[in-house]
């Protein structure tokens, strides 16, 4: 008595969700039955759908990056022409006044008008007026 009974399981089929008996029969019986190939054609008609709706936000989000990744272009630009003017408001305020460096502070100090430039942000400072001004494009606004 060396040999003993094994039995031959069941076999699963994932698009039917049920067991069938592990034989070449049955699985062949099964596979060519009305409810196991209209499982088959729901789950592929599922797949697509999935596929399609994951297209559909990748591109989604392409776009979204693609007008982000454009928006941040024109702010490095907006950026880059507000630091030239920036440079050359300093330049043109070189030439008409005389502005002298004050190392404690690290801004230029004219003393014809008594203003405190700060060429970093492009602000003008003052003590009698104990707020910051600001020159874009030529001309001085007191900040509020």
């Amino acid at each position: 008595m060396t040999e003993y009974w094994v039995s031959q399981g069941n076999k699963w089929c994932d698009f039917c969700k049920i067991y069938i008996s592990n034989n070449p029969s049955s699985i062949r019986n099964h596979d060519l039955g009305q409810r196991h190939k209209e499982n088959v054609q729901k789950k592929l008609a599922d797949m697509r759908k999935e596929n399609a709706a994951k297209e559909k936000e990748h591109k989604e989000t392409a776009r979204a990056l693609e007008q982000i990744e454009a928006k941040a272009k024109r702010s490095y630009q907006k950026d880059l022409a507000n630091q030239e003017a920036r440079n050359s408001n300093a330049v043109a305020l070189n030439d008409h006044e005389k502005w002298d460096y004050d190392g404690t502070s690290g801004y230029y100090y004219n003393e014809s008008n008594g203003l405190y430039y700060d060429p970093k942000s492009g602000f003008y400072y003052s003590d009698a007026i104990g707020r910051g001004v600001c020159c874009h494009s030529g001309f001085i606004r007191f900040q509020t």
